[in-house]
């Protein structure tokens, strides 16, 4: 009866081993990806726009205004992006030119401040067609969304 103890511990030990290893490569290779973070302007998220409670002839107004803004946004981000790239190559180089460095960082900055400027732009037409409850409503969802990101 003794004899048989470790082999029943080591059957055990390998039961739990096979678990956890099963659980974890299910959670890094099947498991669903998390959904991703959803915008509050995104045109097809009919869930905002049932918190607002929007009318048909709101639904109608934003949905190109969301569309436009969305392909605009897309854009400006994938710019950044490219200049980013730009920058840190400039960066990395062995002989630095800090004129070229600093010229790379300002595009950087004017293309940043044209996304900022388009979500302005985007958030002042949303109010333009919201009344002033839903306004409250869309600007709280905001601010929630802002937290969630930082």
């Amino acid at each position: 009866m003794k004899s048989k103890f470790p082999v029943y511990l080591l059957v055990l030990s390998l039961a739990l081993n096979a678990g956890v290893l099963g659980t974890l490569a299910y959670k890094h290779f099947l498991a669903p990806p998390l959904a991703p973070h959803t915008c509050p302007f995104n045109g097809s998220d009919q869930h905002l726009y049932q918190t607002l409670g929007l009318t048909s002839e709101q639904l109608e107004a934003i949905k190109p205004m969301a569309g436009s803004f969305h392909a605009e946004l897309i854009g400006l981000q994938a710019s950044a992006g490219e200049q980013r790239d730009i920058l840190l190559g400039l960066m990395e180089q062995t002989a630095l030119d800090v004129q070229a460095i600093k010229e790379a960082n300002s595009e950087l900055m004017a293309r940043q401040a044209r996304m900022q400027n388009a979500v302005m732009g985007h958030l002042l037409g949303m109010k333009r067609i919201l009344d002033p409850a839903q306004q409250k409503v869309f600007f709280q969802l905001m601010r929630q969304t802002m937290l969630m990101n930082r």
